[in-house]
């Protein structure tokens, strides 16, 4: 193992042995010497535990842009999710430039508004910077496809139009029941 790197460590030279294993003398990037044993060498030991190493890189992982990024890659790269037949199992791809960067994507998305997702401009065109674009979430539950409608409308439509939550509507719609029948009131005891 002696010349080989791992991260940012290089091993010099075999260093005894650690808890009955084969260990190695290893110099990290940030000038630290310590000895590692050959299976934390093969199994991720990349560093000292320094920081170099273990810096954030965008510092972005919580946020909204990260999130939609996240998300995207998923429902077209995933196979195991249900949303993937929808998305990746229809052809739909995210291009080189994004699915290799976060970076890139945020570069050429900018900052996400508050109130806001990800959409696809030609909802049969693939995530790349000329057909994504920011939109309301309330417009893009619009173009949803739930494969439930009332009369045409869709169920956001239908809560807006009758007042009720989209989950009662979704209920309704589910159920049979009809959507411009008011709620009952309750019956006191």
């Amino acid at each position: 193992m002696s010349g080989t790197t791992h991260g940012l460590l290089v091993v010099l030279c075999q260093g005894g042995s650690k808890n009955g294993k084969a260990a190695w003398l290893c110099a990290c990037d940030c000038g630290t010497e310590l000895v590692i044993t050959g299976d934390h060498l093969r199994g991720g030991q990349y560093s000292c535990g320094c920081t170099k190493y273990n810096k954030r890189t965008h510092g972005m992982s919580g946020s909204r842009e990260y999130t939609a990024w996240v998300g995207m890659k998923t429902r077209c790269m995933n196979k195991n999710v249900p949303s993937y037949k929808h998305y990746g199992g229809r052809g739909i791809i995210v291009c080189d430039r994004w699915a290799d960067s976060f970076e890139s994507f945020y570069l050429d998305m900018g900052k996400c508004p508050d109130g806001y997702s990800i959409e696809r401009i030609e909802v049969n065109g693939s995530y790349e910077p000329s057909n994504c674009k920011w939109i309301p979430i309330l417009e893009q539950a619009k173009n949803r496809r739930s494969g439930i409608s009332h009369n045409g409308e869709s169920p956001l439509e239908v809560a807006e139009r009758t007042g009720l939550k989209v989950g009662t509507v979704y209920y309704r719609l589910r159920n049979g029941v009809d959507v411009n029948k008011p709620l009952m009131a309750r019956r006191s005891a």
